[in-house]
């Protein structure tokens, strides 16, 4: 046998390694994937990952928003209209279809099999990029995107309107801005406060860090000499680096949004496809890549977003 015989044979065993019940990955394997990319994510990251087990997933919520406590009588029933009636809400989940595709040369198949590892290999460099183009959409969707993949679905910015801090003038994140955006959250929601994530674009954290360098203090020169984690009134900051910094009149603008990592659900369809073919002509491998995926937030309200930001 040749040896370009022997390694297209090996590349073979590993497509059929891949390819498993017709080019759907295993549950199990689906999983591994899904950890991949919250591993190189960070909105990700921090929300709630759904493996749903079918391309819609209904999530329902239950909360007394308002008083259920009334004066009671000794031996007296409480009348209809002082009974506490809970408020329902429920968000559906519903998928849609993310395409990749990614070709090695033959010379590229031949080095990865030589190390044994073309599966993972191919596994891990497509969940790297995939994870950040994950983190774009659910940061940056929007239905009236003329992006066609920006357009899937609305992503967090777009979809927080209730409660929005206009920072005016506009400016750099200061430690006065947390505590306004903090202000316009629902009393109700507060209490969950320390579990709570402040999100925003890179630079706009960096602006914050070098205002506290500016300060006098032990805080100050730690802020100079070292990269330490920030919490604003004790809750993370964290930079998300697809977080837009083109907002505003003068282009040169981010926004922050203030929410629970909970409150936000990313769904994921188990069976993630991922399938492979070669290009005999072009002496390529080519591999297609292909996910379902939606974003929603369980309660909208839950959530803040500035903007004015300054970067």
């Amino acid at each position: 046998m040749k040896k370009s015989e022997y390694y297209l044979e090996k590349a073979d065993l590993v497509v059929s390694d891949i390819s498993t019940n017709g080019g759907f990955l295993q549950p199990a394997q689906a999983a591994r994937f899904i950890r991949l990319l919250i591993k190189e994510a960070k909105l990700l990251k921090e929300a709630n990952v759904v493996p749903m087990r079918s391309h819609q997933q209904l999530i329902e919520t239950m909360r007394f928003g308002s008083r259920v406590l009334v004066a009671g009588s000794e031996g007296v029933a409480l009348s209809e209209g002082q009974r506490a009636r809970p408020d329902f809400t429920k968000v559906t989940l519903n998928v849609k279809l993310f395409k990749a595709e990614a070709r090695w040369s033959d010379e590229v198949i031949e080095d990865n099999i030589e190390r044994g590892a073309l599966a993972d290999t191919i596994m891990t460099q497509l969940a790297e990029r995939a994870s950040l183009d994950i983190d774009e959409v659910l940061a940056l969707g929007d239905t009236a995107s003329a992006d066609t993949f920006l357009a899937q679905f609305n992503g967090l910015i777009k979809t927080v309107v209730t409660n929005v801090f206009a920072k005016s003038p506009i400016g750099t994140l200061t430690k006065d801005d947390f505590t306004d955006i903090l202000k316009l959250m629902p009393v109700e929601f507060q209490r969950d406060f320390p579990r709570m994530r402040w999100l925003t674009s890179a630079n706009a954290v960096h602006n914050y860090r070098r205002s506290l360098s500016d300060r006098a203090t032990v805080l100050g020169d730690r802020n100079v000499e070292a990269f330490i984690v920030t919490n604003p009134l004790g809750v993370p900051l964290v930079d998300v680096p697809v977080f837009p910094e083109n907002l505003g009149a003068g282009t040169n603008e981010t926004a922050v949004i203030l929410t629970l990592p909970d409150n936000m659900n990313v769904g994921f369809w188990r069976q993630i496809r991922l399938q492979t073919a070669r290009d005999v002509s072009a002496g390529q491998f080519v591999v297609v890549l292909s996910l379902r995926m939606d974003f929603k937030l369980t309660h909208e309200p839950a959530s803040v977003k500035a903007t004015g930001i300054k970067v």
